[in-house]
């Protein structure tokens, strides 16, 4: 599609988890979705990624993934979250407590929706992984 970064590599990391593979290389990147990228890594979903600078506009990313994902998808439209409403979110989007997490774009920076709490700050639902 290349429309939207965030959208298309979330749903090359899905399809790749579900076939079972173990490396992926992301054409079509963007500096959101490489910040998206390290948060799923810091929780263990992804277990390394190497940007691949082509020229300043163009960003290919490798992917390896860690075999934890069982599902990674965006959430379209992105929607605005306020940091008292993100619970009717983790119950909409994740399977159980403590399973997954929610991934927002917040003011400072992309976020869990676990650090988000912490911070006391809302931003913009971008997609979930569990």
């Amino acid at each position: 599609m290349k429309q939207d970064a965030v959208h298309d590599g979330l749903i090359q990391i899905n399809n790749a988890a579900r076939i079972g593979k173990k490396e992926i290389l992301i054409n079509f990147a963007s500096k959101l979705l490489i910040q998206v990228i390290d948060v799923m890594r810091r929780y263990g979903y992804v277990e390394d990624y190497e940007p691949i600078h082509i020229s300043p506009e163009i960003i290919k990313v490798r992917v390896v993934l860690s075999g934890r994902i069982n599902e990674c998808k965006p959430t379209k439209p992105y929607m605005p979250v306020k940091v008292k409403n993100l619970q009717k979110y983790i119950e909409r989007h994740l399977p159980g407590r403590g399973i997954g997490i929610l991934i927002l774009s917040t003011p400072k920076g992309v976020l869990s929706h676990e650090e988000a709490i912490k911070e006391n700050v809302g931003g913009i639902l971008l997609g979930y992984v569990y």
